[in-house]
């Protein structure tokens, strides 16, 4: 992979961070070439409609987790509130008694 100069995605995945993972790897490996990523997807199939809508959802959801995470390190702790309509609800914590 350290020599890869072309990359041929032939089929999107249900989790867009793993296609971005298999792209980032040639990167890694000691590729120091400029790479052509191709990522190649049906435009009349229903199942690759469904992954590129699957992956749309997800990509906003964990941008929407994620923002308040990433702070300066200077910063202290955030406090998450996680929105219901991503699906997530709190659950009561019953503290166990001493």
């Amino acid at each position: 992979m350290s020599h890869a100069g072309v990359v041929i995605q032939t089929e999107p995945w249900w989790n867009r961070s793993i296609e971005l993972q298999a792209l980032s790897r040639v990167h890694r490996q000691g590729q120091t070439d400029t790479v052509l990523y191709v990522r190649m997807e049906a435009s009349n199939s229903a199942i690759d409609a469904e992954i590129i809508a699957v992956q749309k959802k997800k990509s906003r959801i964990n941008e929407i987790l994620m923002a308040p995470l990433i702070r300066r390190h200077d910063e202290g702790p955030a406090d998450i509130d996680i929105p219901i309509w991503i699906g997530f609800s709190a659950l009561p914590y019953q503290f166990p008694k001493e």
